[in-house]
């Protein structure tokens, strides 16, 4: 099962919470307030050669090219 994050919308804090896409949102971790599913940010490496979220070091975080082959980092 996947992963998800959500966002309190009466407290904000932030959880995660291991289910089925289709289960309704949980109640928050902190409160018991109302939550919703956050999009998430994950690192892959895919076959093109190029750098995953996980592999690029800490000098790319501030890089505005969204595209690591025109990055000089």
């Amino acid at each position: 099962m996947p992963i998800f994050e959500f966002i309190c919308e009466k407290c904000g804090v932030k959880f995660e919470k291991i289910q089925m896409k289709s289960a309704p949102d949980p109640a928050c971790s902190e409160c018991g307030g109302a939550s919703r599913r956050q999009i998430s940010n994950f690192g892959f490496v895919g076959s093109g050669g190029g750098k995953s979220s996980a592999q690029l070091d800490s000098s790319c975080g501030s890089c505005s090219s969204h595209n690591c082959g025109s990055c000089s980092h």
